[in-house]
């Protein structure tokens, strides 16, 4: 009674009577005048226990805002990968095959009451760029891969570009990142006792507050798969808003 803060003169009755229930169902015992949880009764409290640690992230919900500026969310690392890293693929990202000539963007000309654009040109112009294969279509901004990681062990990267352009029903010129793919690489994230749902989580927290910090307006996450429910959950959580409807569909016929 005294670990649940209850008051002995008041509350025996009610206390007593949810602990008889434990009793009929199995999961607690009485020893002498102390009880204790039967061999059930600890499974259950594992099992719960484990629940809980693995679904907190869901339970808590916390804007960007709500974040002190800065904080390192739970330890996790992020880091911009080299072509040298990409190319081995130890974040769960790899471009193979041959390379596309590297483009270099035009100076930018955005007048000088655009801060945010040029925090967001100048961020972009830091990181390292990785080179494409031929096939594989990419702006003049080129492509950036984040890896992340925690106690030395790689979780997985995000592929990400960086544009100016018109907001979505709106007129002004915004700066915006994409998300074009997300990768996670689940048996590592069980090696620290994460799960892949709460290692996403980690992964677009960091980003967003990343991106905030230098001028990003708008965030889209890109071929997010509908049946990707740890994906769309988190994305949901995080106040990310579905705004389109459309359906990539296809109609393919085999001879």
């Amino acid at each position: 009674m005294r670990a649940c803060d209850l008051d002995p003169n008041h509350d025996t009755g009610p206390f007593y009577y949810h602990l008889s229930i434990l009793m009929d169902a199995g999961l607690v015992e009485k020893d002498e005048d102390r009880y204790r949880l039967t061999s059930l009764g600890v499974t259950v409290a594992t099992l719960i226990g484990t629940l809980q640690r693995e679904t907190g992230f869901l339970l808590e919900h916390k804007t960007s805002a709500e974040r002190r500026e800065g904080e390192n969310m739970d330890g996790i690392e992020a880091k911009w990968l080299s072509q040298a890293e990409v190319q081995h693929g130890d974040y769960g990202f790899m471009m193979g095959g041959p390379r596309r000539p590297r483009i270099e963007p035009e100076p930018s000309t955005l007048p000088e009451d655009k801060p945010k654009h040029r925090a967001m040109l100048a961020w972009k112009e830091s990181l390292p760029r990785i080179e494409v294969p031929e096939k594989v279509l990419s702006d003049l901004f080129g492509v950036h891969v984040l890896g992340f990681e925690r106690e030395g062990v790689k979780l997985g990267s995000m592929h990400v570009t960086f544009s100016t352009g018109s907001e979505v029903g709106a007129e002004r010129v915004i700066s915006l990142a994409k998300i074009r793919s997300v990768h996670v690489l689940s048996r590592n994230c069980r090696e620290i006792g994460e799960t892949r749902a709460s290692v996403l989580r980690l992964m677009v927290e960091e980003f967003t507050r990343l991106a905030r910090e230098h001028g990003i307006q708008t965030i889209v996450v890109e071929r997010a798969n509908a049946e990707d429910e740890d994906l769309i959950d988190v994305l949901k959580a995080l106040d990310y808003e579905r705004y389109m409807t459309t359906y990539l569909m296809r109609a393919q016929f085999l001879s």
